[in-house]
């Protein structure tokens, strides 16, 4: 860790110790690897392991799902029955600790500057020493003795729950004239893909874009929200209303209800209208970028300008690639292209890839290899944005993939019933129906390759 934040560690390293008696404080070498990877798991996702300095398991049996993790920016908190808690020590106005005889037994009040307050009520942790390295770190900001993090957990990065609501939501607004069709299909896949949905959680999209009835719209967004990381709502709102535009556009409608739907859930989410129509200019960007007409330099020029517009309304560029691109490149995809075009510093999309391990592309000729030693003119001007072929290639392949491996499931399904197909007629002829549509997006995809492979 640099020294730099000597004098924090040294606080926490003193005082953490204080905060448990029949639990063990780790400074952060001696933290067991397990436990470590337990908490980025369950409560500490998108930590960076450069910045840690200690970590307190509250668990019973140790299995470090909940408990306490300081960084050099701020603590990750997870009590038992309650949602993961991550603040900054940059961000807290003021702390106090309630009055009670017992040290555990009183409560840690954490107001921030925005107005938030969280309260810490476990008996498993002592109030008071919590509160003295709360003050102490405060004191240090000042001297800009703390980490900056502005960093942002993408949404492949995010619990499960959060990518299914996620994705439910935008199957409501695609949804709304009740048809189905392999385009939409395509949609919901790239989306799935892009932010590495399981096999088990495509199986429950898969049955919800089929089923007549959907869910309320603002239930699922609540429900959305319910395991959200702290102080990543806002971002995740922003990404989700551009999805929602994205798709629309993509299938060309965007059509006033839709609008109309749009305009509420922004609404809800205070999100005003500068910032839905910027976002809708981020999406028709990366539309007219993949249409690969455009030389490096005129994409470098583009994305500069969404910076700068998103700078303007308030957005974090990281919100319009929190899920990836809209034409269906990943966060890892996104980040990737645009750092081969050396935009990932300007865009600030380094913030965007906590928690991934992304490698930016370094050595790009050598990974283009043989096939660009003879460049002309032409492919000069194109052979950075190249990247971005690539990573579209392989994102479509892996849409391919899953859907092939979702169609087989089908099939499966389908000879079972056909077993007894004087009993199940209904069924199989509407999973017949359901394989044809599947059929049709998977040879869609399979165009959409020849036609990317043509680029290159």
């Amino acid at each position: 860790m640099d020294n730099k934040y000597k004098e924090l560690e040294d606080i926490i390293n003193e005082k953490a110790p204080q905060l448990v008696d029949a639990f063990t404080y780790y400074s952060k070498d001696k933290i067991p690897r397990k436990k470590l990877e337990k908490a980025m798991r369950y409560y500490a996702k998108g930590v960076e392991e450069s910045t840690i300095i200690g970590l307190i398991d509250l668990t019973l049996f140790g299995s470090s799902k909940e408990g306490v993790l300081f960084t050099n920016e701020g603590f990750y908190l997870k009590e038992s029955f309650e949602k993961p808690l991550y603040i900054l020590y940059k961000d807290i106005e003021d702390v106090t600790v309630t009055s009670a005889e017992k040290d555990c037994n009183r409560v840690l009040i954490i107001t921030s500057k925005n107005g938030t307050i969280n309260k810490i009520k476990t008996s498993l942790l002592k109030k008071t020493p919590f509160m003295e390295i709360l003050l102490e770190s405060m004191n240090l900001c000042l001297e800009g003795l703390v980490g900056e993090n502005d960093k942002y957990i993408i949404l492949e990065c995010m619990d499960e729950s959060i990518k299914i609501n996620y994705i439910k939501a935008v199957i409501n607004l695609i949804s709304i004239d009740e048809k189905v069709n392999y385009k939409k299909i395509v949609e919901i896949y790239s989306l799935m893909t892009q932010i590495n949905v399981s096999k088990e959680g495509r199986s429950e999209i898969k049955e919800y874009i089929m089923s007549k009835t959907k869910e309320n719209l603002y239930e699922v967004l609540d429900k959305m929200e319910e395991n959200v990381p702290e102080a990543s709502e806002k971002i995740l709102h922003l990404s989700l209303i551009k999805d929602m535009i994205g798709r629309c556009i993509s299938l060309n409608s965007y059509n006033d209800k839709e609008k109309e739907i749009i305009h509420k859930i922004s609404k809800k989410y205070k999100i005003n209208d500068e910032q839905v129509e910027f976002l809708k200019e981020a999406c028709e960007n990366d539309f007219k970028i993949m249409n690969f007409t455009k030389d490096d330099s005129e994409i470098i020029k583009d994305f500069k300008e969404i910076a700068t517009k998103a700078a303007a309304v308030g957005v974090p560029v990281a919100a319009v690639y929190l899920s990836g691109s809209v034409v269906g490149l990943s966060a890892e995809g996104i980040t990737s292209g645009l750092a081969a075009l050396g935009l990932g510093g300007v865009l600030g999309l380094s913030s965007m890839v906590t928690g991934l391990g992304v490698a930016l592309i370094v050595g790009f000729g050598i990974y283009r290899g043989m096939k660009w030693l003879s460049i002309n003119e032409k492919k000069e001007k194109h052979i950075k944005s190249q990247f971005l072929v690539e990573q579209a290639i392989r994102s479509n392949q892996k849409i391919v993939s899953n859907l092939v491996e979702d169609i087989t499931s089908y099939t499966s399904q389908l000879i079972e019933l056909l077993k007894d197909s004087n009993k199940n007629t209904e069924l199989i002829e509407k999973i017949g129906r359901e394989i044809n549509i599947y059929g049709e997006a998977l040879n869609y995809l399979n165009i959409k390759s020849e036609k990317l492979e043509k680029y290159l």
